[in-house]
């Protein structure tokens, strides 16, 4: 199976895992402004002493234009920048990837493996169950502030990528 068709799985395999765990329901929590709809938002745990987290979501464009998330920032961390993981000759990496496009009428899905805000230096411990805004800064759609759910367990779906996948 080619690349983009592993990552085709995946992406599915992780959005219907958050409308599992939804019980199916559309998440009553979504953000939206203008085209730009937010939802699936989740936001990992601390892990001991590491200062850095990772946050997902899904971004959706209702739009018949595309719209771009140029940056993110939270009041929990130093910084939030956009990354994608790639793996390399088995070796896992990130690398920037702001500006993201969000496609006219289409989605595009951060998920574990793949694109990720990271959030570094934070400035304290996030803690399972709680909730942390994070704002999103669209080329169109302009700032979205969303409220991430913090989980130590993000679905299990979407924590092993296939190896030679990209977003």
């Amino acid at each position: 199976m080619a690349a983009a068709s592993h990552r085709a799985v995946l992406v599915s395999l992780f959005a219907a895992t958050i409308l599992a765990a939804g019980g199916g329901r559309a998440d009553p929590h979504q953000v939206k402004k203008g085209d730009i709809t937010v939802s699936s938002r989740m936001v990992r745990t601390s892990f001991g002493g590491t200062p850095n987290s990772a946050a997902y979501m899904v971004i959706a464009n209702s739009g018949n234009a595309p719209d771009e998330l140029v940056a993110a920032r939270c009041a929990c961390a130093a910084s939030v920048d956009i990354h994608e993981t790639e793996d390399m000759a088995g070796m896992s990496t990130m690398k920037s990837a702001a500006p993201v496009t969000i496609p006219a009428h289409g989605q595009v899905v951060f998920h574990p493996g793949g694109l990720h805000l990271m959030l570094t230096h934070l400035k304290e411990p996030l803690a399972e169950g709680g909730e942390q805004d994070i704002t999103l800064v669209f080329q169109r759609a302009g700032t979205v502030r969303a409220s991430f759910h913090i989980r130590a367990q993000i679905p299990v779906a979407a924590a092993a990528p296939m190896r030679g996948m990209s977003r």
